[in-house]
Order: structure tokens, then sequence, then C-alpha cells
């Protein structure tokens, strides 16, 4: 995302109707306690949607089931700090720089690295096996995705630059930056067309088939190695082949 840092997909700042606006840099001390959960009753802070980095400051538990409060009645907002490791900061780094460059590993007092991503607001009013959110399988923005690598892939540039743009330019920032809209490239190329198909479908599970499209799967990466091209299709279960004499196990892998 370098260089897109204003792109209106990739963070978004959230307002309370009291007009305070929750900056998560620590410059919010506070926020409305004027939301509950449905479900339990308990106060809801809203949460910055889209990709967090850097240090993250938002509610702490006062050990009563409840948020530590101001004077005036607000939600207090304080600096983070690691739930598993209470020394370190919840400072996220956008570098993965594991010990072992081959084992996504990281000890505790590295479990700050990495971006983390809330796209859409989670649901509040369930627990964490249950949740009452659109999982979005198929969506419009996958859509043009989807036609603009057609158009490219058929030698037809600019129709492609024009559902590129199209994704780009239609959402806009908050108002706490004039409702900006997002800014349109000039060209495509088939690298930046790699790039702003990640960047409209980050964490909908779409990243893996379009890198095997654009031969970039079985390249190193985070933690990954150069990976044999049959790696792109996978396995069988064995219970599958058990029970199925027709199916033999595909290529690459032991039967």
């Amino acid at each position: 995302m370098d260089g897109n840092h204003d792109d209106p997909r990739f963070h978004r700042y959230y307002q309370y109707s009291d007009g305070t606006w929750f900056m998560n840099d620590g410059t919010t001390g506070s926020v409305p306690a004027e939301d509950t959960r449905t479900d339990t009753g308990k106060l809801l802070v809203h949460f910055n949607r889209g990709l967090q980095v850097g240090q993250q400051y938002g509610p702490t538990l006062d050990g009563k089931g409840g948020f530590n409060m101001t004077a005036d009645g607000r939600i207090e907002i304080s600096k983070l700090y690691m739930e598993k490791n209470t020394t370190t900061p919840m400072d996220y780094t956008p570098d993965l720089d594991f010990s072992n460059p081959v084992e996504a590993v990281f000890s505790q007092d590295q479990i700050n690295r990495g971006v983390r991503n809330f796209k859409w607001e989670f649901d509040p009013n369930y627990g964490n096996g249950n949740s009452a959110v659109d999982v979005p399988l198929y969506r419009l923005g996958g859509m043009y995705c989807m036609r603009a690598e057609a158009y490219f892939r058929n030698g037809e540039t600019a129709l492609a630059l024009a559902d590129i743009n199209m994704l780009r330019t239609s959402r806009m920032r908050e108002a706490l930056f004039g409702n900006a809209p997002g800014v349109a490239i000039t060209s495509l190329d088939e690298t930046t067309l790699y790039h702003e198909i990640g960047f409209e479908m980050y964490w909908e599970m779409y990243r893996r088939k379009q890198m095997i499209r654009f031969g970039t799967f079985d390249k190193p990466y985070t933690a990954k190695p150069t990976t044999e091209p049959y790696l792109r299709v996978y396995a069988i279960p064995q219970a599958t082949i058990d029970v199925t004499a027709e199916i033999s196990q595909n290529f690459g892998y032991i039967n």
C-alpha cells in the first residue's frame, strides 16, 4: 500500500454522534458512553476500520466487567499493551521480521509485529464463536476486479483501467478529511493491476487464487520458501481416496 495511504479503503476513523472522532493515535482521551450491546447491555466502543498500524489506543477494563471511565462519565481511552504480554506495547509494525525467515513463529515479545485488519466492524452482540455479520463471498467490487483482469488479459487496457479507477474513485474519505474521493491512476500494467486487485479485495479470501493466476504463488515471500507448482492444487484427503476407487491422489502428493 506504499504511496496509497490516503486510499479510503485502507482506513476509516469512527465519529460518534456527539462529534468525537476516535483518532486512535493518543489524541482522543475519551469517547461517549452512548451505545450498548443488545445482548448484555454493556457499553460498546466502536473501533476504526481498515488497516491498523502503529501504537494502538482504546478502552481498558476496570476489573469488574466494565470499562475504566472518566470523571464525567465517558469511556476513557488509554495506551494499549498486548493481551498475552502486558509489557509489550500494542504497536503494530508493517514488517514481519521472523527470527527464522521460513517459520511464521513469534516470541511473546514480538507479537506486536504485523498490521492488524478490521475491514468491517465486528459484530458487537455475539461472542467469539458466533456472529451476525455477513461474509462477503461475492460483491460488486469483486466483479469490477474480475472484469478489469479479463479486459487486461484480452488487451483492452483502457477498459481495464476504467474499471480500476471506478473502484479507486467511488469511495470517499470521512468528513474529517473533507470527504475527499480516492485518486485515479493514469496507466495500468500487470504489476499495477495485481496490486490494485489486492487493494480492493484484501481480507476477502481472494488472494491465493489471484497469486496463482498472476504467477506469484510459487515465489518466496514472508515465512515461505519457493514452492513447487503442484502445491497450487490441494491434496485429496486420504479418507476420500479410501472409499472411492476411481479417485487417485493429485500429482506430487504421496498416495
